[in-house]
């Protein structure tokens, strides 16, 4: 997001005199959740990771072998996505 110039100046003063009058900085926000490995190859998906979004509640679930994002979306969003994905995987394989 682009920040017009004088926007952006008005805050960095506005956070240099925070800061003279004592006002601490706003803590870095640290996220506790752990990266989730779903290697499901060996049941006809692929090798999946389920990423927290820094900031958000939402999760990224991301291809291993080709390094894309394949969806995004909340926790319980991402795991329908790969039972979704894996159910027309296996009904794939069946007809083979």
């Amino acid at each position: 997001m682009k920040f017009p110039k004088r926007t952006l100046r008005r805050a960095i003063d506005r956070a240099d005199y925070e800061r003279s009058i004592g006002i601490p900085d706003r803590p870095v926000i640290s996220d506790d959740r752990q990266v989730i490995p779903l290697d499901l190859r060996s049941h006809g998906g692929k090798n999946w990771q389920i990423e927290p979004r820094l900031g958000y509640v939402a999760c990224r679930l991301r291809d291993m072998d080709t390094g894309t994002v394949d969806f995004c979306g909340t926790m319980k969003q991402c795991l329908r996505e790969v039972s979704r994905v894996l159910a027309h995987r296996l009904g794939d394989r069946n007809l083979q």
